[in-house]
């Protein structure tokens, strides 16, 4: 059963029932400072997204050579990041049944029997939470501004205590929203492998083959054939209208891509609008539904999307429009996101990796039979669907996970406890 509190008391981090306790953490919690020494404890590191490996976080191993004044963080040990309190440095270790954390992080071990730690992990790493640890930050060094919360005042944090029968139970539901969010993201990483399988097999074997040919590309079906892109297809740029003429922006109704919108299979909408004026006096250009747009640079350099509505876009993004009697536009995407990495690894040599129209209308492809194109285009759209339909479902669970934790976690929705029942959200 759940019911909304009515009797309020007023706390540093806003409204809570009146009779739930609020004690500082170095009432529940004593600092530890054992030493890692020659021990060999996997290293973790304390970030906005929890505890996590060192190797996840970092590209390579940042541990100084002798770590042994690392410290010692157990199974139930609170960790906190001094310099990323503020962007939600603090978890509870439950990855490993020790570690060792940089000894610039403080480590604390439970004493009091007031607190379930997996409600506390919730509790602490909340956002009303996150939203109070920004207050409490001070400013570090003066050439270069850090910020850090100090000892004192981490030690001090107000921590929000329900009875612990109650504890637990919130514990126990935004538990079971993140076991479904868990799973969700399991079928999602499952069916991300199928697909990647299912497009080596169907854009490089096709469907029924039996017999194979030797190609610049690599192995393909002897009935396929191999051409360049600018040879099926033509391709266009687009332009960016002067950003000093704000009335090119203000009211507009076309819709203006740019390259970090690229990525998503259908583009349906747009950041951003021009006006008939603006394509007037650039070099944008309207382009039709079907259009397969390929990002030239900047950070989605070599991603592809396919245009669902009549659009323009940057100068940045080349134009693909496809013959559908030669190539079918969702074959055409799904052999550039197949091949994205190779595409874009043509284009290094200089700082940063660019292709060029010219680059794009070179690369080479192969081509099916435009009815075999339809159908490997339809398999894997079908797979597509799937994956669409598991992200909606992890995004509800999320969207759900914050509504609970945003009612539970103050006490605006009560979860009763007794003997006899459940408590039921």
């Amino acid at each position: 059963m759940v019911s909304k509190a009515t009797d309020y008391k007023v706390s540093a981090l806003g409204r809570i029932p009146s009779h739930w306790n609020i004690r500082p953490l170095n009432e529940l919690f004593e600092e530890v400072n054992q030493r890692k020494g020659d021990n060999d404890y996997p290293i973790l590191s304390c970030t906005k997204d929890g505890i996590v490996p060192q190797s996840e976080h970092f590209n390579k191993r940042v541990a100084s050579e002798d770590d042994s004044q690392y410290k010692v963080a157990k199974y139930g040990d609170l960790v906190v990041s001094g310099l990323n309190l503020h962007l939600g440095g603090i978890d509870v270790q439950t990855l490993v049944p020790a570690g060792a954390v940089s000894p610039a992080y403080y480590v604390f071990r439970k004493v009091s029997g007031e607190v379930d730690l997996k409600f506390i992990q919730y509790l602490l790493r909340s956002e009303k939470y996150i939203q109070f640890y920004d207050t409490q930050v001070t400013q570090i060094g003066a050439s270069i501004v850090r910020r850090s919360t100090p000892r004192s005042k981490v030690k001090s944090l107000p921590v929000i205590l329900p009875p612990l029968p109650e504890q637990r139970k919130i514990a126990d539901i935004l538990t079971s929203v993140d076991d479904a969010i868990a799973a969700t993201q399991r079928i999602i990483d499952q069916t991300e492998r199928v697909k990647r399988g299912l497009m080596q097999q169907l854009l490089t074997r096709g469907i029924g083959h039996t017999k194979f040919k030797k190609t610049e590309i690599g192995e393909i079906p002897a009935e396929w054939d191999v051409a360049q892109i600018g040879k099926m297809c033509q391709t266009t740029s687009g332009g960016t209208p002067k950003r000093s003429v704000k009335a090119y922006y203000e009211n507009g109704t076309i819709p203006w891509i740019k390259t970090g919108e690229l990525g998503i299979k259908y583009i349906y909408n747009s950041e951003e609008r021009i006006t008939d004026e603006a394509v007037r006096n650039s070099s944008a250009k309207i382009l039709p539904q079907n259009t397969v747009l390929v990002a030239m640079y900047g950070a989605t350099i070599g991603k592809s999307s396919i245009l669902k509505i009549e659009a323009a876009t940057n100068q940045a993004c080349c134009a693909i429009l496809c013959d559908e009697k030669k190539v079918h536009h969702e074959f055409l995407y799904y052999i550039l996101s197949f091949r994205k990495d190779e595409l874009v690894n043509l284009g290094a040599g200089g700082a940063q990796p660019n292709i060029s129209q010219q680059l794009i209308k070179r690369f080479s492809i192969p081509i099916p039979p435009i009815e075999e194109q339809r159908q490997i285009a339809v398999i894997l759209a079908r797979i597509d669907d799937k994956l669409q339909h598991e992200h909606k479902t992890l995004q509800t669970y999320s969207s759900l996970k914050v509504s609970l934790m945003n009612v539970l976690l103050t006490g605006k929705v009560r979860v009763k406890v007794d003997e006899q029942a459940e408590a039921v959200v």
